[in-house]
């Protein structure tokens, strides 16, 4: 699974080797982290209405991500995700520190960690695409993808023994541990060799949607309006309607993590061998089923058991759905006429997630207030629809041929 031979371009080996510590001590700060936000908002007192104002607003550096990566484009791509995990460190802390209930300082404090966790996502895959060699960038996004997951099920562990979860001293520990981790990520790419984003993007780039990616933009915007029901509304649900606990969505969350860490490098194979446009269609189909599903359970009573593990096994399908989104960033750059244009298009296929990102928990927040909250996972089944009808469009795999000509070009 983890064999480098070919993978990756002559004298980037260094880089590759970093880049890889980097991302395990990532996996490391999300495993800390990322598993307990849905019962921390729940232990500082937040309700559906609190939990759905703040993905907006959590979500708004994505919107400005091209802006954000234009102000830092002095930097090297390393150092650039440097500062996106030191940013990330400093919003933990913050939050460990300051922070006892819902109120304007945690929003405040979100924002910094979000703004971190934004700069980074353009990054992380754009560098990946850097090192590898023409034909292997599937492989090794799929591999980086496999090391984050298993060192996010390494550092969600103690989580299921020693953290209780209904004191929020466990969390600020957790947000320490994060934080730390974050740090560690810092440095590494910190010292990594890499071109600056003005040299991988001229500035009049950054700044402009290019309209042969037009396709690339509307599954991004479609994505985005997919991703809140995965990670705002469905754990929502089992944590205030069928009373899970953090312990249980933690295992959750491990097991996940496992499966992803097969399930990864299998599916950035795939993309290698069958194009993203059968992958990026097939996760859009299973995505619909999923929410069909969910709009049907989440009626029923949270006392019935069989209806709780349906919908725990709905929500890991869900996340092993997700790795076939890594396609849309092969599609950029089998769309892309030089590798200058890879990093401003995937900014701006960030900022197009994050428009709806910041959309979507609104108006889900009102269909749930309001009508119920099987009517947004319908709402969810129907994105899902309009997803797998974009990814048909996507180009099918090319020739051998074809490849060679373009790499030639």
């Amino acid at each position: 699974m983890f064999k480098t031979k070919g993978l990756f371009h002559p004298g980037m080996k260094r880089e590759a080797i970093l880049l890889f510590v980097a991302i395990a001590f990532i996996g490391l700060s999300q495993g800390f982290a990322e598993n307990i936000w849905t019962n921390y908002y729940s232990i500082i007192g937040m309700q559906t209405g609190d939990r759905t104002l703040l993905e907006p607003i959590r979500e708004m550096p994505g919107l400005l991500m091209m802006f954000i990566i234009a102000a830092l484009s002095f930097l090297t791509l390393g150092r650039m995700g440097a500062v996106a995990m030191a940013t990330r460190a400093v919003g933990l802390i913050s939050l460990a520190w300051f922070v006892n209930d819902f109120n304007p300082v945690f929003l405040t404090f979100m924002v910094v960690i979000s703004l971190g966790d934004h700069i980074f996502m353009p990054l992380r895959n754009s560098i990946g695409i850097t090192v590898a060699q023409t034909g292997r960038e599937g492989k090794v996004i799929g591999i980086m993808d496999a090391m984050t997951t298993i060192l996010y099920m390494a550092a969600s562990m103690p989580i299921l023994f020693f953290f209780s979860g209904k004191k929020i001293e466990d969390y600020r520990i957790l947000f320490i541990l994060a934080a730390v981790a974050a740090l560690g990520a810092g440095i590494s790419l910190f010292l990594m060799r890499t071109r600056k984003t003005g040299e991988v993007a001229p500035k009049a780039a950054r700044l402009v949607f290019k309209k042969k990616f037009w396709l690339y933009y509307l599954i991004s915007f479609i994505s985005g309006l997919r991703k809140q029901i995965f990670l705002v509304f469905a754990p929502w649900m089992l944590v205030k309607t069928f009373s899970q606990p953090l312990q249980t969505m933690t295992l959750l969350n491990i097991i996940g993590a496992l499966a992803i860490f097969f399930f990864n490098p299998f599916m950035g194979h795939l993309i290698d061998r069958m194009g993203e446009r059968k992958l990026l269609v097939g996760g859009g189909l299973v995505a619909t089923a999923i929410y069909v599903t969910y709009a049907v359970l989440c009626t029923q009573s949270p006392e019935n058991g069989f209806v709780v593990l349906a919908l725990l096994a709905l929500s890991f399908t869900d996340r092993l759905s997700q790795s076939t989104l890594m396609g849309r960033d092969i599609f950029v750059k089998h769309t892309a006429s030089s590798p200058d244009e890879i990093m401003p298009t995937l900014s701006a296929g960030v900022s197009m997630d994050h428009i709806a990102s910041v959309l979507s928990p609104m108006l889900g927040g009102l269909i749930w207030t309001t009508v119920g909250p099987q009517w947004v996972f319908v709402a969810g089944a129907v994105i899902g629809l309009l997803y797998t009808g974009m990814c048909l469009l996507v180009p099918g795999k090319k020739t051998t041929a074809v490849h060679e000509m373009a790499d030639a070009v």
